[in-house]
């Protein structure tokens, strides 16, 4: 059966004094109860959130030097691609593989038409 439907009982007769406020402070204490349960909860939602918001945080950071560190690499990349394209430094590979410049008769001029 029911508390409230108790509290009045079938009959319609009301309880003794004793027993209402009886029903009274269960129903405050269910209250109190449900009211600490839902600022708990909201209290777990809010560190939740902020300790999430912290993780990313330091994700964030972590992929930006990682990012840095990419671009110093490229740089360094483009430099040293840029060493090995120099006209000396052909030269020097191409006389390291047995190849030279052409002799003037070895040259041959074609007209524009």
């Amino acid at each position: 059966m029911h508390l409230s439907s108790w509290a009045t009982g079938s009959s319609g007769a009301s309880l003794p004094a004793e027993s209402r406020s009886l029903v009274a402070s269960r129903r405050l204490l269910r209250k109190g109860f449900l009211f600490l349960l839902g600022g708990l909860t909201l209290t777990f939602l809010f560190v939740w959130s902020r300790i999430q918001v912290i993780r990313v945080g330091y994700e964030v950071s972590r992929l930006k030097s990682a990012n840095n560190e990419l671009e110093r690499e490229v740089g360094q990349l483009r430099l040293t691609a840029a060493k090995k394209k120099t006209l000396g430094r052909l030269n020097e590979h191409a006389a390291h593989a047995g190849m030279a410049l052409p002799g003037a008769a070895q040259i041959i001029y074609l007209d524009e038409k």
